[in-house]
């Protein structure tokens, strides 16, 4: 009886050592090219994400300078309006506006009257008288009132002469005014 050997030859072995060496060593370069296409997709991807963080970081520095400079802008544009009035309520802004500054400066108005000569589409004229006698200190702290006030105001007529009866007061003619309007 013959028997036949079912085992593995040297040479056999050497064979599937050397298939199996082979393809561990396809197999570890096969899985080093996908992994380094995936860490080059990912550093790809980190990059772009970088940039976008980068640009974006911008953009709100940009937005928050044009922000600050939108709300100058509106401050700039608050003081403007505020130098004029408006053709419809610069009669009633004139009664409001001299009254508070002759009730601050001391002095009283007997009355104002808004004439039409001189009046343009950008100015309008106002007449303002005080009561007679006037402190003079007192009427120069109402005209520097006027003078400093919004919206804009320019005395344009001023007459006065020498109280007769005190030295420190002034008798004053009708005060005439340029307001601005728009």
């Amino acid at each position: 009886m013959s028997q036949k050997k079912s085992g593995m030859t040297a040479t056999g072995l050497r064979g599937l050592l050397i298939f199996l060496m082979i393809l561990v060593i396809a197999g570890s370069v096969a899985g080093f090219y996908y992994g380094l296409q995936m860490v080059r997709e990912y550093a790809v991807e980190v990059s772009h994400t970088t940039q976008d963080a980068a640009a974006s970081d911008n953009q709100f520095d940009q937005l928050q300078a044009l922000r600050q400079q939108l709300a100058q802008t509106q401050q700039l544009v608050k003081k403007a309006n505020q130098i004029f009035t408006t053709n419809a309520k610069y009669q009633s802004q004139a009664v409001t506006d001299f009254q508070a500054y002759a009730k601050k400066a001391g002095v009283t108005i007997d009355t104002i009257t808004f004439p039409n000569e001189g009046s343009t589409s950008t100015t309008k004229v106002v007449s303002v008288t005080l009561e007679d006698p006037v402190e003079y200190k007192r009427l120069i702290h109402f005209l520097q009132l006027t003078e400093t006030s919004l919206p804009k105001l320019q005395t344009t007529s001023l007459s006065i002469s020498r109280n007769t009866s005190n030295n420190d007061t002034v008798d004053v003619a009708a005060i005439k005014f340029n307001m601005s309007v728009k």
